[in-house]
């Protein structure tokens, strides 16, 4: 099996998360980029609401496009690359999606600094910057 670059695999999204972004409506909804800030974990799967969302991302890399995704609680789950969801999750949290109009990066991190191995947090976020 291939490993994709890292661009190849910012833009890999679920058939279902690009017909949902289709029918989002901009007063409802906001962008995610998703981030990873993890050496340890090596390349990682990301997954939103059980859809796989970023595919063979390297550490310390950002999705070169934003999801689309609706207000509202959402459960981002991480695994180590090319493992099945629920097979070997590194981490899994659901995190709410509270503004509209707003862009957010849900962000993977090693807790180095924090008693839990791992940590995700979502945060305001400018792509221009």
């Amino acid at each position: 099996m291939r490993k994709l670059t890292t661009a190849a695999a910012a833009v890999v999204l679920t058939t279902s998360i690009i017909a949902t972004a289709q029918t989002l409506n901009p007063l409802t909804s906001t962008t995610v980029w998703l981030r990873t800030n993890s050496g340890p974990a090596q390349l990682v799967d990301m997954y939103v609401d059980g859809q796989l969302a970023a595919r063979s991302m390297f550490p310390y890399s950002i999705t070169f496009q934003g999801l689309p995704m609706a207000m509202g609680n959402h459960v981002f789950t991480v695994v180590p690359a090319g493992h099945a969801l629920g097979t070997a999750d590194l981490m899994s949290k659901t995190l709410n999606v509270a503004s509209a109009n707003r862009t957010y990066v849900m962000i993977f991190s090693d807790g180095k600094f924090n008693e839990d191995r791992f940590k995700m947090d979502l945060k305001t976020y400018n792509p221009d910057q």
